[in-house]
């Protein structure tokens, strides 16, 4: 991430919003690799990196369910049965391979969340996530927790009922927050997420899929922003 793009060498930065997967989460890189990792041969139709829209599969019918799920309008059961019944894939198949797709917190990111806490400023994070991955990222006993506490606004796409990149997201959270566009700093993995924060006035960094832990350049960027102390 490069050094802020705002004109301003010090904006006035009130609220710090995160995006989870390949931010602070390492996630798969796309559907297969889940199956890979559940021990399970892939399934035809569902495939490709499944976090960008535009990617998804073209089948209507299998994108109205991740759509669906995504924003909260299918439930973790519905959404086994229906994406059992289109691939003809057993639904204990699915649910393995939905939860082999989330890997584990990137080290150094509950740190980086715990010194932001002790900061007068907020956090918030703001994912396009699902209802079992929101569980299993609020269990502690799991590999990719996240301490939800810690944050002021901890929010996904299947809580608020919009998903990235559509804009109403991003406005449910200034609201929600109270906090003019001006001063939120947002950071996501895709170029589509940031292109829409910026048109909503956020600050936003885009945060590089060629590393393998992206907390190193948070804290940089965070240090740029003069959120954080410069640590030489």
């Amino acid at each position: 991430m490069p050094a802020p793009d705002t004109g301003n060498p010090s904006p006035d930065i009130r609220l710090i919003v995160f995006d989870l997967g390949r931010v602070l989460l390492r996630i798969v890189d796309d559907f297969d690799h889940a199956c890979r990792r559940a021990n399970l041969p892939p399934i035809p139709g569902f495939s490709g990196d499944l976090s960008i829209h535009a990617l998804r599969n073209t089948d209507p019918d299998a994108a109205e369910l991740f759509n669906g799920f995504e924003i909260g309008t299918v439930t973790i059961e519905d959404y086994a049965a229906r994406a059992a019944a289109i691939t003809g894939s057993p639904a204990e198949h699915i649910m393995a391979i939905l939860d082999a797709a989330i890997i584990e917190t990137y080290p150094g990111a509950t740190d980086l969340l715990e010194q932001l806490h002790a900061l007068p400023v907020k956090t918030a994070c703001l994912s396009n996530t699902n209802a079992r991955h929101w569980q299993l990222i609020s269990d502690p006993d799991n590999p990719s927790y996240i301490p939800l506490h810690l944050l002021d606004f901890p929010l996904g796409s299947q809580l608020v009922g919009h998903a990235k990149p559509h804009p109403a997201i991003y406005q449910h959270l200034g609201t929600l927050s109270q906090t003019p566009p001006q001063h939120i700093l947002f950071f996501d993995d895709l170029p589509e997420n940031i292109a829409a924060a910026k048109a909503c006035g956020w600050h936003a960094e885009l945060v590089s899929r060629d590393t393998d832990n992206p907390v190193p350049a948070l804290r940089r960027s965070l240090e740029a922003y003069r959120v954080l102390s410069h640590t030489p």
